[in-house]
């Protein structure tokens, strides 16, 4: 088989298209602990190399999406379909949304805090962090979003 047909550019791009909605290849090879010249070649269509399954799995969980997870099983003649979760409670609330900011803020200081404990904050102990900032970030967002949904309704929160 050539090793660069119809399968190998599909899943080529769908590896770009992964490290685009990461931020770009410097942010996805920290997610996926490779370097940059790694992730680059996963990234570059002249290159045969493809992101491990390790690396696949932490960025899609990062995004989560699975980009090319997706790729890969309809290449194979099947489809994957987001199965249907419990409905979530109102997400307009801004009371939700402040609480679950506080929460990933203590997370983040916990992380922090655990980090200094030995008294030298090492690059893990910054990887850690970085996730939970990650985490905090999501939710503050989710919060403007939840702000911008009670102005737009005009009334008070429920809650």
């Amino acid at each position: 088989m050539n090793k660069r047909d119809a399968w190998f550019f599909r899943v080529k791009a769908a590896n770009r298209d992964l490290v685009e909605m990461c931020g770009g290849i410097a942010r996805a090879a920290e997610i996926a602990e490779l370097s940059s010249a790694q992730i680059g070649r996963c990234a570059n269509i002249e290159s045969d190399d493809l992101l491990s399954a390790r690396a696949k799995a932490k960025l899609e969980a990062d995004i989560g999406r699975p980009v090319v997870t997706r790729v890969e099983i309809e290449l194979l003649g099947w489809s994957a379909h987001q199965v249907a979760l419990a409905p979530a409670a109102d997400e307009s609330c801004p009371h939700r949304a402040i609480s679950r900011i506080s929460a990933e803020m203590g997370d983040v200081m916990s992380a922090y805090i655990e980090g200094c404990r030995d008294g030298r904050f090492s690059p893990a102990d910054a990887a850690i962090v970085a996730k939970e900032l990650s985490d905090l970030a999501k939710a503050v967002e989710a919060g403007r979003l939840s702000s911008a949904a009670l102005c737009a309704r005009g009334g008070p929160a429920d809650d």
